[in-house]
């Protein structure tokens, strides 16, 4: 996911800014590929056990994963995958 974060981060604005928006197939593919890697991530978070700060313990129940998951990152990392 770094590796997608840094192409957002630094290949998105290059282009912007000193390349022509010719849109190829290639590059639509490979936008939409990354689109569909974040999605996939978002995914496996409702999935995805997570340590308990004040027991130290593993929570691995899926409605308080989801719960979870839904009232901290959801809203942000939706937003972030979002094709505008």
């Amino acid at each position: 996911m770094i590796i997608l974060i840094g192409y957002f981060a630094t290949y998105i604005p290059f282009e912007i800014a000193f390349m022509k928006m010719n849109d190829t197939v290639l590059r639509i593919s490979i936008d939409y590929a990354i689109d569909g890697l974040f999605l996939l991530d978002i995914i496996l978070n409702f999935f995805t056990a997570f340590e308990v700060s004040k027991t130290k313990r593993m929570e691995i129940s899926l409605k308080v994963i989801t719960i979870s998951y839904l009232s901290s990152w959801f809203l942000i990392d939706v937003l972030a995958t979002f094709p505008f």
